[in-house]
């Protein structure tokens, strides 16, 4: 089996990697069709890497894929984000694609030392930094010491929007 850390971004699709799947989520247009569904897997270095399926493999291997479960995966495609991409799940440089040739078999194999989730956390007074910038996405935990009420409101391209104002707090 090949680590997160050892894949390159090559037009072979002969990769086998052992991971656990994070998360799972679908991305939806707004006319509610599915265009696909992203992933995060990680291995037992405690390492972390985006995947996506298009629709078209959804319909085949979606069911399979379950959070939390460790599958082995083989016959992928890996390739590096591109420059201008927007909206990354986090600071790494590539990312797997599942094709129609893509093999998913449950792990048979012990994998208790694969861990359900890896983050990489920052001090909250960093998160402003983190969050100013359009290239990765951003997570926040954090103890809410206040929340004012739940405001509706229709942006100005006619969008309902829904806004609230928290205070957060971590541990000091």
């Amino acid at each position: 089996m090949d680590s997160l850390l050892t894949l390159q971004p090559i037009a072979k699709q002969d990769g086998k990697i052992r991971v656990r799947v994070s998360r799972k989520w679908s991305h939806i247009r707004s006319n509610g069709q599915t265009v696909g569904v992203s992933m995060i897997f990680v291995d037992h270095n405690d390492l972390r890497i985006h995947a996506w399926m298009k629709s078209m493999i959804m319909l085949r291997l979606d069911q399979f894929l379950v959070e939390v479960e460790v599958f082995d995966i083989e016959n992928f495609i890996v390739r590096p984000y591109g420059a201008q991409e927007k909206n990354q799940c986090f600071t790494g440089d590539k990312r797997i694609f599942l094709t129609e040739a893509t093999v998913v078999n449950p792990s048979i194999r012990p994998h208790e030392f694969i861990p359900k989730h890896v983050f990489n956390c920052i001090p909250l007074n960093t998160v402003y930094q983190h969050a100013s910038q359009g290239t990765y996405l951003i997570d926040v935990c954090g103890i809410v010491k206040d929340l004012e009420p739940i405001q509706h409101f229709v942006s100005i391209t006619g969008k309902e929007q829904i806004f609230a104002k928290l205070i957060l707090a971590d541990n000091k």
